[in-house]
């Protein structure tokens, strides 16, 4: 098999294995496939950055993104990726200027747009803080899916006055999102205490019960880390089972 069909092999298995929720074998498809082509296509290094991305592998899809626009300045894959990298590591400024850049390109793009915005929310100094429940949820559904943004969010409200504004509207995703952030909290700003105070008021809120018992698997793992993590293992860990 010459190189060209190896190297198109091997993004073939890249392409199953993301479809298939395998991540990190899709990033060794591709990063094989990159080593096995002499005249590197950016989709590759996109689609390996897409899959690092999928695994907060941050700094990894920024150096994908990177290469790829080495290829091709004006990839908006590329620069959308990295943007979104930059994002989850708490760099604004720099993701903005991504986002910026490809929008310029493909102004078109909600998808882009949209992150676009979330960013220049952080970007402007301050966030809105909670008055009640309401703003609460409207602010949750604005950062609950980026941990970068929830961790800043969060990080400015005492855990005391979570069960004040959560009611009973507390679900499983809530939970797992919180552990994302915790698990941001740790790896990226050196912040232990963040997942370990949140964790540990959440079992006053109303539904708790319920929600740690529709956590899937994944979630329940990421949540039971971050409480070994943290100095209070033996009090929250039944809490969490």
């Amino acid at each position: 098999m010459d190189i060209a069909k190896t190297a198109s092999a091997l993004k073939q298995r890249g392409d199953t294995a993301f479809r298939q929720g395998k991540y990190a074998l899709a990033t060794e498809f591709y990063t094989q496939a990159i080593g096995a082509d002499h005249d590197v296509s950016p989709t590759l290094y996109t689609n390996c950055a897409q899959a690092e991305l999928k695994q907060h592998k941050y700094r990894e899809a920024i150096v994908s993104c990177t290469n790829a626009l080495a290829l091709d300045t004006r990839n908006v894959k590329a620069l959308g990726r990295r943007g979104t990298a930059y994002a989850r590591l708490g760099e604004h400024l720099k993701a903005e200027h991504d986002l910026q850049v490809a929008l310029l390109v493909e102004p078109t793009n909600k998808t882009l747009a949209r992150e676009l915005e979330t960013v220049k929310k952080v970007v402007k100094p301050g966030m809105e803080q909670p008055r009640n429940s309401l703003v609460f949820e409207r602010a949750w559904r604005e950062y609950g899916a980026h941990p970068e943004l929830l961790y800043e969010y969060l990080r400015h409200i005492s855990a005391e006055e979570l069960p004040m504004l959560f009611r009973t509207s507390l679900e499983s995703r809530h939970i797992a999102q919180i552990a994302t952030a915790a698990e941001y909290a740790q790896s990226e700003r050196n912040d232990a205490k963040f997942g370990a105070t949140l964790l540990g008021a959440l079992p006053r809120v109303e539904r708790f019960a319920l929600a740690v018992l529709f956590l899937g698997e994944g979630d329940r793992h990421l949540v039971q880390k971050i409480i070994k993590s943290s100095e209070c293992e033996h009090v929250l860990a039944a809490q969490y089972e």
